[in-house]
């Protein structure tokens, strides 16, 4: 088996287009009709109320979702101007990071942390601009300041800190594996979490501390196949070859018990010609 090896290159541009994919947000038809239909009942409030400082910010968060930008950037100071104290800076710092002006949505949000640098929202939407930018430790930065303030924060933002680690090289691969660890301190063996740190360890060649990371999976999961080949190709780039045969052999017995149907399925099929090819391997 071939070990391909992810460079800190290789991981920077891996994850800017994870992240490019994760941040993207595009609307569908019937999205827009949504919107458009909002906006029609917002204009028709404004019409009878042009002092209301907040319609005029509902309506320009319509306009983003839109990416109307010109018409949303019209109503955010049409609001601020109306109601100063709206915090516009930090929805106008977000609708200049949807329209990929990052230099105008990291001036908004500057000026916005300087008034209230314990914004967590603020400082997550400006994690991204300054990711996009490519300052990924100042962006993890900014993550770690949300995730302090946050009362009920989500796996996904300790990932995508970890992500930001990562790519900014491999000096910076313990501290998001720490990070990491954390996460699942705090909210169990997600699979989600020990995947990525056993992508990591796997990749820097820890082949015993990637082990070690599936070994912490709830039973169920390890004992999916995919897992079990998963531990197999760990052992096979380890050089332990026959412990990777077990895992293999353990893993196609796991796909005999599947149901008919499951195990007919394109990606199973396909994992189980892998797998009697790769018992075929380990055992020279």
């Amino acid at each position: 088996m071939r070990r391909v090896i992810l460079t800190d290159k290789r991981w920077r541009r891996l994850l800017a287009l994870l992240m490019a994919v994760c941040w993207a947000a595009p609307v569908t038809l019937g999205a827009h009709a949504d919107v458009d239909a909002r906006v029609a009942a917002l204009d028709r409030q404004i019409a009878a109320n042009l002092r209301n400082g907040e319609l005029y910010l509902k309506r320009a968060e319509l306009h983003r979702l839109h990416q109307d930008w010109d018409v949303a950037l019209a109503d955010y100071q049409r609001a601020e101007q109306l109601t100063p104290d709206l915090e516009v800076d930090f929805y106008r710092g977000r609708m200049w990071l949807d329209a990929g002006r990052l230099d105008l949505a990291k001036s908004a949000l500057d000026h916005f942390l300087r008034i209230k640098p314990n914004h967590a929202n603020a400082l997550r939407v400006r994690a991204r601009v300054l990711a996009r930018r490519g300052d990924r430790l100042a962006a993890a930065a900014d993550l770690s300041k949300a995730l302090a303030r946050l009362h009920k924060p989500t796996p996904d933002l300790y990932l995508e800190r970890a992500q930001l680690l990562v790519s900014a090289g491999s000096a910076h691969i313990d501290g998001a594996l720490r990070g990491i660890d954390q996460a699942i301190a705090r909210f169990g063996p997600l699979v989600t979490l020990i995947q990525f740190a056993v992508d990591v360890e796997t990749n820097r060649g820890h082949h015993m501390a990637a082990l070690a990371r599936i070994h912490t999976l709830p039973d169920v999961v390890k004992q999916l196949p995919t897992w079990m080949a998963r531990r197999g190709d760990i052992l096979l780039v380890a050089g332990h070859r026959k412990e990777a045969k077990v895992a293999y052999t353990a893993a196609l017995t796991a796909i005999k018990r599947l149901p008919t149907q499951r195990r007919r399925t394109r990606a199973v099929v396909t994992l189980e010609n892998r797998l009697r090819l790769l018992v075929t391997q380990a055992a020279y």
